[in-house]
């Protein structure tokens, strides 16, 4: 088994740590876990521009739902 399946391997080079190998899982679900953040960010923003937003109503009726 390949010590990586069990916690991070940390490669030097140069006296400065440069590479982590993690398993495929574990990287996985550090890959979704960085799409919820940039999620998290994203509505943050949203609800922080002080531009009026559209009324839910004006919205369906220039798609058509009304």
């Amino acid at each position: 088994m390949l010590e990586a399946h069990v916690s991070p391997i940390v490669i030097t080079r140069v006296g400065e740590d440069d590479v982590v190998m993690v398993s495929y899982s574990e990287f996985m679900k550090l890959l979704e876990d960085s799409e919820d953040l940039q999620d998290i960010r994203a509505i943050d923003e949203a609800l922080s521009d002080p531009e009026p937003s559209i009324p839910w109503e004006q919205v369906k009726k220039e798609l058509g739902f009304s």
